[in-house]
């Protein structure tokens, strides 16, 4: 079927083409011509950025996990029943892995703390059995190397969540002072607002001056591509660090290394209580 905005189309050129020619003026041939040509026709605008649907999506899959019992021990070996990273992907839907590869994680503990350390491996071969074995086979490798693994589609949107998974990838399974680590993306003064309430459950020191401090802040993710780099912004906070802006510099191309990561604090806070 020959689409309706093709037909008006031809219909419009026919008749000027005809009125033109009787007219005998190639002048006003081209005048109705170009008319019909530059008809406005309906285009449909892009769709806005949804910057806290990622955010939301990582909290929905990480927020309400409890840290099993048998990984708070050293050099801990996990079950398979533990919490699956790469789910991840489900709502960070602008990233992939490589090809032949998968986003897999140990666990760190020592009587300080304890959290998940990420890494990419193969999908053909074994994960590590523990931290232990992680150590001894990829040594202190950089510990963002598992990001030059993940894809991104090319899209604002994907580098954003390339950060988004820098910054939250390891944030479940906190345990005792790696909590002071516990950070959330702030896309909104609504978003903030709602962090309050989660700082104000931990903390004894009021959240107010962090939203006085921010009231009149856009707090929207900005990202810039800027060659052969993009910069990719975003505010973030805890109840240990106030409310911070946060910088990547990110190859544009794969593997998407960042080159650079900077922190300014926006907004100072301290909680009162050291977890």
């Amino acid at each position: 079927m020959v689409p309706r905005p093709f037909i008006s189309f031809v219909r419009r050129v026919f008749l000027a083409v005809n009125l033109a020619g009787r007219l005998r003026s190639p002048l006003l041939l081209l005048a109705f011509l170009t008319a019909a040509c530059s008809s406005t026709v309906a285009t449909t605008a892009p769709a806005p950025v949804c910057w806290r649907c990622p955010v939301e999506g990582m909290a929905a899959l990480t927020g309400n996990l409890q840290t099993p019992e048998h990984l708070l021990q050293p050099d801990a070996v996990k079950t398979g029943e533990e919490f699956d990273v790469s789910a991840y992907f489900k709502v960070l839907d602008r990233l992939s892995m490589e090809q032949d590869y998968v986003l897999d994680y140990v666990y760190w503990y020592d009587d300080m703390g304890a959290h998940p350390v990420l890494y990419a491996r193969r999908a053909a071969e074994p994960p590590f059995e523990n931290h232990s074995a992680y150590l001894a086979a990829r040594g202190e490798e950089a510990p963002l190397a598992y990001l030059e693994h993940v894809q991104v589609d090319g899209s604002a949107e994907g580098f954003f969540q390339l950060a988004v998974l820098r910054l939250l990838g390891e944030q479940f399974y906190l345990w005792w002072h790696a909590v002071m680590n516990d950070t959330a993306i702030i896309t909104t003064q609504a978003s903030l607002q709602a962090h309050r309430q989660v700082v104000g459950g931990n903390c004894t020191e009021p959240f107010d001056s962090v939203l006085a401090g921010a009231s009149r802040l856009a707090l929207e993710p900005r990202v810039r591509f800027e060659g052969d780099l993009v910069s990719v912004s975003i505010h973030a906070s805890s109840g240990y660090s106030g409310l911070q802006n946060k910088t990547f510099s990110i190859s544009r191309d794969f593997p998407h290394t960042i080159f650079e990561e900077t922190t300014e604090t926006v907004v100072e806070y301290f909680c009162g209580v050291v977890p």
